[in-house]
């Protein structure tokens, strides 16, 4: 421990505060487990296929709401997707 960590932590608050920061950052470095070791499965061509299909909605809804023309549009057209409403192409 250096001088400066010393005189940083020289009250009880602030010792606190160091101690929940180092919990907070986690494990050192060494001691996580390899990314190799764990193999993530593949994913079947459904899988594959929904993911696709579930970005090619985001996008068209995404487009949808980029054409409103002012924000008052733009929460009505939210609403209307929070009600369950299709965008319209």
């Amino acid at each position: 421990m250096t001088t400066r960590e010393l005189s940083q932590r020289a009250s009880p608050f602030a010792h606190m505060i160091f101690l929940v920061s180092e919990a907070l950052r986690g494990p050192a470095p060494e001691s996580a487990p390899l990314k190799e070791a764990v193999a993530t499965p593949r994913r079947s061509w459904l899988d594959r296929l929904d993911a696709w299909a579930w970005r090619q909605h985001q996008k068209d809804r995404e487009a949808w709401l980029a054409q409103s023309q002012d924000l008052a549009e733009l929460e009505a057209r939210l609403r209307a997707l929070d009600r369950g409403a299709r965008p319209h192409r």
